[in-house]
C-alpha cells in the first residue's frame, strides 16, 4: 500500500471500515465488497465531510485547497482503482464511470468523494 491509501483510509473512513480495508488482500473478495459500498454507503468519518452541489467547480475547488496535479484514485471501477492520474484527468474519468470513488489530493488531509452516478459528492478535508 502507498502513503495516499494508508492515510485517506486512516482519516477518512470509520473505523470498522478502516479495520475490514486492512485486513483484506487487495485481489480478495472481501476487498472487492468494501469497493463496492463506495457506491452508495462508504462508511465517511462524517467531521470530514464537505458536500458539493451540481454548480460546485470540484477541479478549481480543490485546487484552491491546495490540491497537486497527481492525485491517487480508490475506486469500486478497475479501470480507476489504485491508480496514480492527474486530477484533471482523474475527475472527468470518476463522472464518466460512475462508480464509487475517492480521488486522494493530498494524503490524509484532502480527497474528493464521488458516489455512484454522482450521487453523494463531497470533499473530504482534514487539518491534521
Amino acid at each position: 500500500m502507498n502513503e495516499h491509501e494508508t492515510k485517506t483510509i486512516k482519516t477518512f473512513f470509520q473505523k470498522n471500515r478502516q479495520e475490514r480495508y486492512f485486513s483484506s488482500s487487495p485481489d480478495s473478495k472481501q476487498r472487492k465488497k468494501w469497493l463496492d459500498k463506495l457506491n452508495h454507503a462508504p462508511g465517511l468519518n462524517e467531521e470530514y465531510i464537505q458536500k458539493t452541489n451540481g454548480k460546485t467547480d470540484t477541479y478549481l475547488e480543490l485546487k484552491a485547497k491546495g490540491a497537486p496535479e497527481e492525485c491517487f484514485v480508490i475506486s469500486c471501477s478497475e479501470e480507476l482503482n489504485l491508480k496514480t492520474l492527474p486530477l484533471s484527468e482523474a475527475l472527468p474519468q470518476t463522472e464518466q464511470l460512475g462508480w464509487g470513488t475517492i480521488i486522494s489530493c493530498i494524503p490524509g488531509k484532502l480527497a474528493y468523494y464521488h458516489g455512484e452516478q454522482g450521487e453523494g459528492k463531497a470533499i473530504l478535508e482534514a487539518d491534521q
